[in-house]
């Protein structure tokens, strides 16, 4: 998750290693690399990134790299590209196939049920509770605009989940 690691050298050495460890795009040698917040990935990190992606790797040893890279950001890189922020041409290798989907504020329909199914990933963690919305959970839940998106709208279900004192999520948790 690139949101997380702002420090060039800290990208590079996670993604690419260092001498003494191996970075996450070998270790996905012919798997699948996942990347999150694309629109963080370090200039030099986004360079490395296409020359490995372009068979451009000059050294004797067999090209190693993931077989599947998925990203995501909720950017729209064109401003990123155009200000010199994000390689056109990585963008064009990585843009093979695009899922757009609406912030999360402009499908209120989708809130609620992703809680739930959220909720019960978290009941499974804690065999402590069943966790379900009450029916006043739900609709505040419904009709806040969640303007940082998914993030946030797990954030608040984690913390309520630690608030309650039953397995049912009410407005007070």
């Amino acid at each position: 998750d690139l949101r997380k690691i702002q420090k060039a050298e800290d990208q590079q050495k996670i993604l690419f290693g260092n001498d003494k460890s191996e970075g996450l795009v070998s270790k996905t040698s012919n798997g699948t690399l996942m990347i999150l917040g694309l629109e963080f990935l370090d200039i030099v990190c986004q360079y490395k990134l296409l020359k490995l992606l372009s068979n451009k790797n000059k050294t004797d040893k067999e090209v190693v790299r993931p077989r599947l890279i998925l990203s995501t950001s909720n950017q729209h890189f064109h401003e990123f590209i155009r200000d010199g922020f994000f390689s056109f041409l990585l963008f064009q290798k990585l843009q093979s196939c695009t899922i757009h989907l609406a912030n999360l504020r402009e499908r209120k329909e989708d809130i609620v049920p992703i809680s739930k199914k959220m909720l019960k990933l978290f009941s499974k963690a804690s065999s402590e509770f069943t966790y379900v919305l009450s029916p006043l959970a739900e609709k505040k839940l419904a009709s806040y605009c969640f303007p940082h998106n998914l993030s946030e709208l797990l954030s608040v279900l984690r913390t309520a989940c630690r608030k309650s004192k039953s397995n049912v999520i009410c407005t007070e948790s």
